[in-house]
């Protein structure tokens, strides 16, 4: 093969892994944070799901489990708000 055709194949890697990358980075995903809880006043671990809404926008994240609540997320949320 030539140089020229081995540049357009690595340039076409690299944009494919480059666009992974990026889909991993701000699409939707379940994230782990570490938040301060305003309810009970305590730290918690909690998952956080953000779902794809419409092309290109994501949802408004929400929070699929937590460390100080056993079984479903019934509070409020406001550990999002901080």
């Amino acid at each position: 093969m030539s140089a020229g055709l081995w540049f357009v194949v690595a340039v076409a890697v690299a944009v494919v892994a480059f666009g992974l990358y990026m889909t991993n980075l701000f699409g939707p995903r379940v994230v782990r944070r570490r938040v301060h809880c305003p309810e009970k006043d305590l730290p918690a671990d909690i998952k956080i799901e953000q779902k794809e809404g419409s092309f290109a926008a994501l949802e408004k994240p929400d929070v699929v489990s937590c460390s100080l609540l056993p079984g479903a997320v019934d509070c409020d949320r406001a550990c999002l708000n901080h």
